[in-house]
């Protein structure tokens, strides 16, 4: 009798490790599938802002000032975009001369400007000698070869 029961749990307790093996790979599955979901992707993009929130130090030492261009800067300076490259280098100057030790710009300077705008920002950029822009890599094909243009 002692046999047979103890035959039985064993049984049991086999089948009840199946069962917890199946419904595991069932939902490492689903997981898997939801994974593709644009859903899926926004809730992995909240999570990681939310832990590079949790996870950093705090403020730092070195004070830093991001200038962002938006709808309220259109209005504020009454210009549409593209911005003037004037603009850009009024900017570079008031930023160089309050001491900024760096100047990024993280747009792409690809329309249409003036000679006179050009050289505007040339100068500041050479004045303030801590100017970094934004490039990025085009691939282009000829008839002939492919090449990369940077831009």
């Amino acid at each position: 009798m002692f046999a047979s029961a103890s035959s039985h749990l064993l049984q049991s307790s086999g089948r009840q490790r199946l069962i917890e093996a199946v419904v595991a790979i069932v939902a490492l599955a689903a997981l898997w599938l939801l994974s593709f979901t644009p859903q899926w992707r926004q809730l992995e993009f909240k999570t990681f802002d939310a832990y590079t929130a949790l996870a950093a130090r705090g403020p730092g030492d070195t004070p830093l000032v991001i200038v962002g261009i938006d709808e309220p800067s259109f209005h504020e300076l009454g210009l549409h975009w593209p911005f003037p490259r004037r603009t850009h280098a009024d900017l570079i100057e008031r930023v160089a001369s309050d001491g900024a030790r760096v100047i990024a710009f993280d747009l792409l300077f690809a329309e249409s400007t003036t000679a006179m705008d050009d050289q505007r920002m040339a100068d500041a950029i050479h004045t303030a000698r801590n100017v970094v822009l934004d490039s990025t890599r085009v691939k282009s094909q000829t008839s002939v070869s492919r090449e990369w243009t940077l831009v």
